[in-house]
């Protein structure tokens, strides 16, 4: 299955959308859409929506070179509907008679980029608040802020944002990526990728075809020529870093956390004697560590390894140092090096050895 079926049949909140809009479709007569992602397939699926509770609608979409060409709106409409032969001015405006004498009655009309075109969004908003029930359908689609700054009657209006949620972005991220990628990094390129897409699906999917072990950054720089929200980010460090620290907390700390309790349980009979010996061993805040699991990391590498010099493998010294070093970052709200990363997320089944 390809990304963009994935995303229009089986992403809970484009589901979602999906049936709102099939909802609104036959208590309103005018719908104004956020730009939806994957477009060909969205039109596959609504225009279905639509036609499971109507097989009897006619729908169609407007060139956007007819949208844009400067024709009238009220009069691209007469002509799509056979009517502009009995259309005369003193009738009233095109958008009154349109609605009045339901003239499209039975039919969808979808209009891309209303942004550029606001004769559209004024004849719908005057068509909408004269049509009957019954009158067919107006649908509008805008790209970036919408059209109207407030609710007008007869309009339903849906924005990306009220449906996307970080939720499906991480659902959809896990589906684009390879599978050849699996375990703790497929989890954190699905994290990753779902914060810097944002609400931007075809974005997430273009990031996820880029190389497993390189950059986030690497990747920003790449596709920003497609995306410019990209060139933002990537020259916005201290947002890029806080996307990637969210991330890491995600994965990177629960896995740091894990092999904390498995240099514990390795090297527990040390711990335990430090504890034993040692005149009132506490924390920061001047709690009592009674048991070696209160023992955080900085406690374990100063009274096991560095002040008892108990002995450690090369391979224990560098892994119990990555995630040293890895912890102190996360605990200062930074997020570990890239290439330290990569390292520890292939550490998930690593077991310590004793010297």
């Amino acid at each position: 299955m390809d990304h963009a079926a994935f995303w229009w049949r089986h992403v809970s909140g484009p589901d979602r959308l999906l049936g709102d809009l099939a909802e609104a479709a036959f208590r309103h007569r005018v719908l104004l859409i956020e730009e939806p992602p994957f477009r060909e397939e969205f039109g596959l699926q609504f225009r279905d929506r639509l036609l499971q509770r109507d097989s009897n609608l006619l729908i169609a979409e407007a060139d956007g070179a007819d949208v844009a060409g400067g024709i009238d709106a009220g009069e691209w409409l007469m002509r799509q509907c056979g009517r502009d032969m009995e259309y005369h001015p003193l009738d009233g405006s095109r958008a009154e008679v349109l609605a009045k004498r339901k003239w499209l009655a039975g039919r969808v009309f979808i209009i891309p980029d209303v942004q550029d075109q606001p004769e559209w969004v004024e004849l719908a908003v005057e068509y909408a608040r004269r049509s009957p029930a019954d009158n067919g359908l107006l649908v509008l689609l805008y790209r970036g802020a919408c059209p109207l700054a407030s609710p007008r009657k007869g309009v339903a209006v849906f924005r990306r944002g009220d449906y996307f949620t970080a939720y499906d972005m991480q659902w959809f991220a896990a589906f684009c990526i390879p599978e050849k990628d699996s375990g703790a990094v497929r989890d954190y390129r699905a994290q990753v990728l779902a914060r810097i897409a944002g609400g931007d699906p075809e974005l997430c999917a273009d990031l996820a075809r880029e190389d497993v072990r390189s950059d986030p950054l690497e990747s920003l720089e790449a596709l920003a020529w497609r995306y410019p929200v990209l060139s933002d980010l990537a020259a916005d460090r201290k947002r890029l870093e806080l996307m990637l620290w969210e991330a890491q907390l995600q994965i990177v700390f629960p896995l740091v956390e894990r092999l904390r309790r498995r240099f514990i349980d390795v090297y527990r009979a040390e711990l335990s004697a430090v504890l034993r010996e040692e005149d009132g061993v506490k924390d920061e805040f001047g709690n009592k560590l009674a048991e070696p699991e209160d023992m955080e990391i900085r406690h374990i590498w100063w009274y096991c390894f560095k002040k008892n010099k108990a002995a450690l493998s090369e391979s224990d010294r560098r892994v119990f140092h990555l995630i040293y070093i890895s912890r102190n970052r996360l605990a200062h709200l930074k997020p570990v090096d890239h290439a330290n990363v990569m390292e520890l997320l292939m550490l998930d089944e690593y077991e310590p050895q004793r010297a």
